[in-house]
């Protein structure tokens, strides 16, 4: 999710890491920050042996057409304005999400991302089961925590209710 990141510290693994790694392979979504989640269109970038071994298990004809038609729309010059209003929302709305739980005393880890990620340990079941009930979709990890894709301004103000913030 690097369209996500703002830490200047985080470098970017295609130039930094594939030049050193012949074994390595970075796989990117389109999911995310393009808004095509529903579609489940990425790419892989690595060396050619890699990427040729990918190619021979990987299902013929795995992207339809209207899924390559969107991909080539969002890249598109003119769809690169979108793509920078989305992000910055995301990103404006992770850090007044993560600052509100924080301040409620819930524990946030730091994120570069489209989500939050609450190590909540043995309460995760719970909480998730909480929120579900109130029509809010979170991803629960069993004794670890829950993940919480930053939505909305609207989603997320919904979801800092229910989850008992001020």
């Amino acid at each position: 999710y690097l369209e996500f990141v703002t830490d200047e510290s985080v470098r970017n693994p295609i130039t930094e890491i594939l030049p050193r790694h012949n074994n390595a392979v970075v796989f990117r979504t389109f999911s995310k920050a393009y808004g095509l989640a529903n579609l489940r269109v990425g790419y892989a970038v690595g060396h050619a042996d890699v990427i040729g071994a990918i190619d021979k298990v990987a299902l013929p004809f795995l992207v339809n057409g209207l899924a390559q038609a969107a991909v080539l729309a969002s890249l598109e010059p003119t769809a690169e304005t979108e793509l920078n209003e989305r992000v910055a929302e995301v990103i404006q709305e992770r850090t007044r999400v993560a600052e509100a739980l924080g301040v409620a005393g819930w524990p946030v880890t730091p994120s570069q991302a489209n989500f939050l990620w609450l190590p909540v340990g043995d309460k995760a079941s719970s909480l998730f089961q909480h929120l579900e009930s109130k029509g809010i979709v979170t991803r629960p990890f069993e004794n670890e925590g829950v993940r919480v894709t930053v939505g909305t301004p609207e989603e997320n103000d919904r979801f800092l209710e229910e989850i008992g913030t001020p």
